[in-house]
């Protein structure tokens, strides 16, 4: 025990400025109060504590910043790299009553100084894991990772309950609130360092161990200090009269007490109920944010603003309560204060490219709600007073960690699943009813005819028209995949993941789907029947609704439009040298109705053969026929008043009527199917167009960079197998199926494009105008370009340029050429070969690359799936070729 006249004492006396002399017996009350004392050393102790909270912040969140490189450091899924933060939580519950006793019996000294050996065990544990060499012993190296992170989860109680303890024994009234905000604080504020120095220190796999031994080194620096300088529990002069007389209850009467004690209680739900939303947010923040196409980079930075800020908060919060002693008034004001920003937060978070508000409100959100945790912690102490201080703290924590387990399975059982939304960012998220087509690619084992006939009765089965059997086969999948969604555990990592069904967790595809058509094949049957209720239901005023709108306008006289043909005859409308056109339009269509009767009739005077899709924003078309009636169709659409078109806009090949089987023209939502209402996403937010000279400077000037040109994108708009058989030299093309997928890949890949000039191509440049659009509108990009008339008009003025290969064309004939570079190989013998053909399994629609010498050997379907049922009939349109690869690719 120290000299209480020592250097390391602040004496409080009692001075009076009466000459007359004390009395020699002195009031007890006087004489106690002579004797309060505060030491320098509880600087030290604060010091000790906030170092210890903060260090073993960073040991529990030092791997999920770092994910991917963890896992493949440690040869271990996305899954168990979760459980190395998960631990944290599963040891904290049960271990916080423990914690509570040994503050209260054994105390503050000993309960740190074991905190801080467990802590520093814990992180050289995980350091010296690193070291395992691989091979049979491969395993150990994760294994001795996740002891010592539960080593580290055994320190976090013992730690993070200290701040009131300590607080009530080392510091006078008026520096209390201050003192437990800094020691509570530091705990958000190495969750604070681990996120932001984890990805800067591991930017590769083979840096994960020198993360983990910056990570051990204050671990160790912090124990020593704590087991040398840690001398006492509590000073040897209480620093107030309130620690004076803080001789607490025992433990299980302790309890006993708070469970009594109405005040207590109150604060024991409110507050737990506020460390539940505040982990809630800090859990979801992400999900709800990537709904609205906000990127999980500003979800971080949300997150980092409402810890800071929350910091800030405390700090100011802590310093006015010492000062005015208004606990309850302070806690009052700022949870109102707080409920109103998670209002804020619940509306501004459903607004699109309001990122300024969003982070404002999360400011906001932090500085009133988290400033209060070490103020009302305090308070938990004062009103439950005499229980230990680690007693009524403790019992809130675990409040607040039980309630934050029960709103996290509340929200997700009751969150509204979304509809696809053209903005979102977030893959298969928590919000969002979008559904992965692969997790239904993967199910091959469930046949759909014996599946109908369970369903809807063979004789329904049999009377589906074929329009019908593919409309009830897509809801039939669409149920499939939102069952499938709607179990899986949204706790793993996306790249990991793991459904959860019957009490039994699935880790593969496969398996979950197999069980989920055994086991809900009813449950799945009655969602798919009610699906396809409501979809023939919409069909049905879809056609009433559109029925009712062509009795009531008048029939439209399209005459006026249709070009004199009695100069020319029949032969040369049907017969002789021909052309195929591609072009597109976009404007305001007030009735596109009356277009498309025009266009009828148009094609069918001419003999033309092809497509024209029709939308109120525009026309989009690729028709086919002879030199002549190819030459008064295009005068036919320049004449038109609508339109407005110049031969220029028409691209132009050989070939002719036979290069389709048949005319369709029809009006959609939109002239290319992007899944995109043209209403949200308008083709006037389209990138700069580049003419075909100034597209092939850009090119010719990235190329000439090499390398160094790393802030350029040349980005094929197309599908895989247009981009197989030609694209350009050093081009980025995305491995999608269908231009439907494209903004699904942007959101997954928008790292590719930040701060880059991007070069969009496609083949006759209607693709790049919405695709362009939708780039333009995730703000990211530096500049956004798009060649002028697609591929075609670039090999019009290039034919030898950087566009190498074939240009896929969507007729019959598969493939145009301008050069003889052959960049594609044969699905089978791998020589070059370009010149694609349907597979021969009947219903199976992918295209194939069999060079002659192979289709001879009768290799001629698209995957050994298909070459073993060969010729058979069958119903299923996806086979080996799509299952096996992504249905969006992460290029990033």
């Amino acid at each position: 025990m120290e000299d209480a006249a020592g250097p390391d004492t602040e004496v409080q006396t009692v001075s009076s400025s009466v000459s007359s002399p004390v009395p020699r017996t002195p009031d007890a009350e006087l004489k106690k109060l002579l004797s309060f004392k505060v030491y320098k050393r509880r600087w030290f102790v604060l010091l000790v504590l906030c170092l210890l909270n903060c260090s073993n912040a960073t040991l529990w969140l030092t791997f999920a910043p770092v994910a991917d490189q963890s896992a493949k450091f440690l040869g271990a899924s996305l899954e168990q790299i979760n459980w190395l933060s998960l631990v944290y939580m599963v040891v904290a519950i049960p271990l916080s009553f423990g914690t509570t006793w040994m503050l209260d019996t054994l105390g503050l000294r000993t309960t740190l100084i074991l905190g801080a050996w467990l802590n520093m065990a814990g992180a050289l544990l995980r350091f010296l894991g690193a070291f395992v060499q691989k091979g049979p012993a491969f395993p150990l190296k994760y294994l001795l990772v996740m002891c010592g992170q539960t080593l580290g989860a055994l320190a976090q109680p013992l730690i993070i309950f200290a701040p009131t303890k300590m607080a009530a024994l080392w510091f006078p009234e008026h520096q209390r609130a201050i003192a437990n905000t800094m020691a509570s604080m530091s705990n958000p504020l190495g969750i604070l360092v681990a996120s932001l120095s984890s990805p800067l220190i591991a930017e590769t796999p083979e840096r994960i161990p020198y993360l983990l031994l910056v990570y051990a080194v204050p671990a160790c620096i912090i124990c020593v200090l704590a087991t040398v300088g840690m001398r006492s529990s509590s000073p040897p002069t209480p620093p107030s009269a309130s620690a004076d007389s803080s001789s607490s209850e025992p433990f299980f009467k302790g309890i006993k007490l708070l469970l009594t004690n109405r005040a207590y209680l109150v604060l024991l739900l409110c507050f737990g109920s506020g460390i539940a939303v505040f982990t809630c947010f800090s859990t979801l923040l992400e999900q709800i944010l990537c709904v609205q196409g906000y990127t999980n980079t500003f979800a971080g930075v949300c997150g980092a603003l409402f810890i800071v800020s929350g910091i800030v908060g405390a700090i100011l919060l802590g310093v006015y309560v010492d000062k005015t002693k208004r606990f309850i008034e302070a806690t009052k004001i700022n949870m109102s204060l707080s409920a109103l920003s998670c209002i804020a937060f619940s509306v501004v978070a459903l607004m699109q490219q309001q990122k300024v508000a969003v982070a404002v409100v999360c400011s906001l959100f932090g500085f009133f709600g988290f400033s209060i945790y070490p103020v009302a912690m305090e308070l938990s102490v004062e009103c439950s007073y005499p229980v230990g201080e680690a007693t009524s703290a403790g019992l809130v924590f675990v409040s607040g960690q039980i309630q934050s387990v029960l709103y996290i399975v509340l929200l997700q059982a009751l969150t509204k699943r979304l509809a696809d939304s053209p903005l979102s960012t977030c893959g298969d998220a928590v919000l969002s009813w979008k559904a992965d087509d692969t997790l239904c690619a993967e199910f091959v084992d469930w046949d759909l005819d014996t599946w109908t006939r369970d369903v809807i009765g063979l004789k329904q089965e049999k009377q589906l028209s074929a329009p019908q059997r593919r409309r009830f086969n897509l809801c039939r999948r669409k149920s499939f995949s939102a069952f499938v969604a709607s179990k899986r555990d949204e706790c793993q990592d996306q790249g990991s993941p793991s459904w959860r069904c019957c009490g039994e967790t699935f880790k593969h595809h496969s398996a979950f789907h197999k069980h989920a058509a055994r086991t809900h094949k009813a449950e799945i049957g009655r969602l798919t029947q009610t699906t396809y209720e409501r979809l023939l239901s919409c069909l049905q005023e879809e056609a009433e609704a559109q029925q009712l709108d062509e009795r009531e306008a008048e029939p439209a006289d399209v005459s006026t439009w249709i070009p004199e043909t009695a100069h020319i005859s029949e032969e040369q409308l049907r017969k002789g040298p021909g052309k195929v056109l591609l072009y597109y339009r976009y404007c305001q269509v007030e009735d596109p109705h009356v277009i498309c009767a025009w266009q009828k009739a148009l094609c069918e005077k001419l003999h033309l053969t092809g497509k024209v899709r029709l939308a109120t924003e525009g026309i989009n078309g690729t028709v086919g026929g002879t030199n002549t009636a190819t030459r008064l169709y295009m005068d036919a659409m320049r004449a038109h008043p609508l339109f407005k078109m110049e031969e220029e806009d028409f691209k132009t090949s050989e070939g002719g009527a036979e290069c389709f089987k048949d005319m369709t023209v029809g009006v959609y939502k939109e002239i290319v199917p992007m899944g995109m209402d043209p209403d949200v996403l308008s083709y006037q937010l389209a990138g700069v167009h580049l003419e075909p000279e100034e597209f092939h400077e850009e090119v010719q000037a990235l190329l000439a960079e090499g390398d160094v040109g790393n802030d350029t994108v040349l980005l094929d708009c197309r599908n895989f197998y247009e981009s197989r058989i030609g694209q350009f030299t050093q081009c980025l093309a995305p491995s999608i199926r269908k231009f439907s997928y494209f903004p699904d890949y942007v959101d997954q890949n928008l790292d590719l494009f930040r701060d880059k000039k991007v070069l969009m191509y496609c083949t006759g440049g209607i693709r790049c105008e919405r695709g362009s659009a939708y780039l333009r509108s995730k703000d990211v990009c530096k500049e956004v370009y798009q060649l002028k008339g697609g591929i075609h008009k670039y090999l019009e003025r290039f034919p030898e340029g950087f566009y190498r290969g074939k240009l896929f064309v969507f007729d019959e004939r598969y493939a145009i050429s301008s050069n003889d570079d052959v960049i594609s190989d044969c699905r089978y013998c791998g020589c070059p070969w370009d010149r694609y053909q349907l597979c021969s399994t009947e219903f199976c629609c992918q295209l194939v690359l069999s060079c002659p010498a192979c289709r001879r050997d009768g290799r001629t379907a698209c995957c050994p799936t298909c070459r073993t049922k060969g010729g058979a009939s069958h119903r299923r349109e996806e086979c080996e070729c799509t299952d096996g690869r992504p249905r969006i690719p992460q290029d990033a």
